[in-house]
């Protein structure tokens, strides 16, 4: 099988959790799994065409991924590169990662539909997908996350922890919108209001709604306003929480939060937590772990829920509208805002007895249905290719090294050191200096 997704690792050896797992329970059910992080060869953001563009030898890459004789491609947000897209010809799952607005090569899958398979996470994604690529209801089939974490008795030495990612700052923005009027940036945060109550309204309406000013509207993206949003509901919510015990694990960024709560800021604990074992001690030496889920997740469950409902931490939530499919076994408990959070995680604290049945129930729940064995029984009747069996399986990584890398390219942490190191050189400059090698910049940019 070739696994094809985004990494935002940025890594070979690097995998994230769900990813992980995946591909351990592929490992123990006898499958050779050849490992495509996509975004190490391809430019994997939401585009009509996305081909391979950060290595020379592309047709050494697809001989490679031929000679492999992969029977089956599992390719999360259609994260695959246009050449290999072209040249396969077994079956091929699209698996819901994200939004099917990000997902990439968005003209191939449109003219491709017919031959592939789907799999979306929640039923709501069904009209999306009919409505933006024209796929129809018998090709879709419902694929929620899986997790491969178990419940370990290990000493639970912290009250609550979250783990994720402190996204974008929006420095940029905040920095391009303080030349404009007081009114007018008004107006930009009226616009990201709008974005928070709807993150999927369409950007051209919502800009001229609110007489953005052109220049300002230019810095945005759907991704970078999801992203900017997000950090922002994730610091107030985890800033009430950090008195409790909070420990936070994910990218460095976190340090940032120290601008506006050092509480916070100093909750992070650096320790590298992305793979299946990492979250997994993480999560059975929580006592509470709490998701604060991402904006454009308005339907649907993530990764972490299944995971922290496999260990033996209580999981507390924001309201997903599918956390009802726990019904039967569980009532996981929500909160509207971060101040019902924050009454939530002290009083479970308090409460060892409720929190233990919270667990066991959710224990109880992923069992039922929510393992990856389950996934795979349903992928190979979807696509006809066996995968369910007995190990030893294997895991190999493709790496672009082996293909020449086009510059110096190594993803977005090179990026982010040019930008950084733009931004310290011009905190060099006078002030009016600045602004116009800004003006200039934006100049040059149009």
């Amino acid at each position: 099988m070739l696994l094809s997704f985004y990494n935002g690792l940025n890594s070979l050896d690097r995998i994230p959790v769900f990813y992980d797992g995946l591909i351990r329970a592929l490992e123990r059910a006898g499958n050779q799994v050849l490992v495509l992080s996509a975004n190490l060869f391809m430019d994997t953001a939401a585009a009509e065409v996305n081909s391979l563009s950060k290595i020379r030898n592309r047709r050494g890459f697809v001989s490679r991924i031929l000679s492999f004789q992969p029977d089956l491609v599992v390719s999360f947000n259609h994260a695959t590169p246009l050449e290999l897209l072209d040249a396969l010809s077994c079956p091929i799952l699209v698996w819901e990662a994200d939004s099917a607005i990000y997902f990439s090569n968005q003209g191939d899958l449109r003219k491709r539909k017919e031959r592939y398979h789907f799999g979306i996470v929640t039923k709501s994604s069904a009209p999306l997908l009919r409505e933006r690529f024209g796929v129809e209801p018998r090709a879709m089939h419902y694929l929620p996350f899986a997790t491969d974490i178990r419940a370990l008795e290990l000493p639970q030495d912290k009250n609550i922890s979250f783990i994720g990612s402190y996204f974008n700052r929006g420095e940029e923005l905040i920095r391009a919108c303080s030349e404009y009027s007081i009114e007018e940036r008004r107006s930009v945060s009226a616009f990201l209001d709008h974005i928070e109550r709807d993150p999927f309204a369409g950007l051209d309406d919502l800009l001229r709604l609110h007489e953005v000013p052109p220049a300002i509207a230019r810095l945005f993206s759907r991704g970078i306003l999801h992203n900017l949003i997000s950090t922002n509901l994730r610091v107030e919510l985890l800033s009430e929480l950090a008195d409790l015990g909070l420990t936070v694990y994910g990218n460095a960024d976190w340090t940032y939060a120290a601008n506006s709560s050092y509480r916070l800021a100093l909750a992070f604990d650096p320790t590298p937590v992305y793979d299946m074992a990492q979250n997994e001690r993480a999560y059975n030496s929580s006592r509470i772990c709490v998701n604060v889920s991402h904006l454009q997740a308005t339907e649907g469950l993530n990764w972490r829920i299944r995971d922290v409902m496999a260990s033996r931490a209580c999981l507390v939530s924001d309201r997903q509208d599918d956390l009802g499919e726990f019904a039967p076994f569980v009532e996981i408990p929500v909160y509207r805002d971060k101040y019902e959070a924050r009454s939530l995680c002290a009083s479970l604290l308090e409460d060892e007895g409720r929190r233990a049945e919270i667990v066991a129930g959710s224990n109880r729940a992923i069992e039922s249905g929510h393992r990856f064995a389950h996934r795979l029984a349903a992928i190979s009747e979807i696509t006809g290719v066996p995968l369910a069996g007995e190990g030893p399986g294997s895991r190999t990584a493709v790496d672009p090294a082996e293909f020449g890398l086009i510059g110096e390219w190594q993803g977005t942490g090179a990026k982010r050191r040019i930008v950084e190191g733009i931004r310290a050189l011009l905190g060099l400059l006078p002030e009016k200096t600045r602004k116009s090698v800004k003006r200039m910049l934006r100049g040059v940019a149009r």
